[in-house]
């Protein structure tokens, strides 16, 4: 049955009355099961052509099949302890505990390798305290929106931010007001949102 939250997931349910789905008219079905309501054993996630299922294995595995047999798909992953799966560019653990994490691992790796910065100290902190003020940047006083958009610097910031705010968006909400912050500085200090953006990744 399809979420009334969201038209992207799909409540996989059992319905007590299914012996009597071939007998019963329409009509009569669908309000015995306002009435009665159904049990959900998991759910399906789907966006654009990428599906999860999120039930027991049993139920996930035999779902998938049906929906094989529909339409040309890859494999199904199924996840465990040993193998994450990949969901909308989204890796998904489990633990030994069954905790499930969500991350955004090969994004982050690649976004560190395209700048060079793979080896870069962590830190705990997202933005400094001063959120980098001590930066000189770009006089842009003035520029319309078309002078803006040739100027490197401010393409550069705004490419930085748009990468990072895919993670802010997805997992990594934690560096969401960072991220805020260098988009608010984009056009007007582009250097100084650069250097945030770096500092976030």
């Amino acid at each position: 049955r399809r979420s009334v939250a969201d038209p992207g997931v799909w409540l996989i349910c059992t319905w007590p009355m299914a012996l009597f789905r071939s007998i019963l008219p329409v009509s009569v079905r669908v309000k015995i099961q306002e009435y009665i309501g159904h049990e959900v054993e998991g759910f399906l996630l789907t966006y654009v052509d990428d599906l999860l299922a999120a039930a027991s294995k049993e139920l996930a595995v035999r779902l998938m099949q049906v929906v094989r047999e529909l339409w040309e798909c890859t494999p199904p992953q199924i996840l465990s302890k040993e193998t994450p799966i990949t969901f909308c560019s989204m890796r998904i653990t489990v633990d030994e505990y069954d905790n499930w994490y969500v991350d955004q691992y090969a994004y982050i790796t690649d976004l560190l390798q395209k700048h060079g910065m793979e080896d870069s100290k962590p830190t705990l902190v997202p933005i400094q305290p001063d959120e980098c003020i001590t930066v000189e940047s770009t006089c842009t006083k003035g520029m319309d929106v078309k002078e803006l958009s040739k100027l490197a610097v401010v393409k550069d910031a705004q490419s930085r931010v748009g990468e990072i705010n895919y993670l802010a968006g997805k997992t990594r909400l934690d560096v969401t007001y960072a991220v805020s912050r260098a988009a608010s500085l984009m056009t007007t200090e582009p250097e100084r949102s650069s250097k945030i953006s770096k500092g976030i990744l």
